[in-house]
């Protein structure tokens, strides 16, 4: 118990204690905690400052899509106006088709009926030749 008095009775030098810290360290620590606070302020509004410009990209981008869904509904609705006027059409259309085909069968039979009127003045003009001048 004697050792433990005399260690409590030694007078230990502090070089500092809390009471007594010099201007010095003080203005030295005011500024570590200036400069601190200012880089942590720097962070921040550099991550708010991301945050807005992210929220504009969101927001431009919410705009283009809603713009692009009007422009597709648009295209969508004149596309049925289009399958409409389409089917009231197709009877005509049919009909078109089918005068097409016949006027191709009736050129095929006229280029035939030609064919023929002209190999049938051939033997007319050879039947008009006198007698002796007929050539076979």
């Amino acid at each position: 118990m004697s050792e433990i008095n005399e260690r409590a009775s030694a007078s230990v030098d502090c070089p500092m204690s809390p009471l007594s810290v010099s201007d010095e360290v003080r203005r030295l620590s005011d500024n570590v905690f200036q400069k601190v606070s200012t880089f942590v302020r720097g962070q921040v509004q550099s991550t708010v400052t991301d945050y807005k410009l992210i929220e504009d990209m969101n927001k431009t981008t919410a705009q283009r899509y809603g713009d692009m869904k009007l422009v597709a509904e648009t295209i969508s609705g004149r596309l049925s106006q289009l399958e409409g006027k389409y089917e009231s059409l197709r009877p005509y259309l049919q009909q078109v088709d089918e005068i097409e085909a016949a006027s191709k069968k009736l050129e095929a039979v006229v280029d035939a009926l030609d064919t023929y009127v002209g190999d049938l003045e051939t033997k007319l003009k050879v039947f008009q030749q006198p007698p002796g001048q007929r050539s076979k």
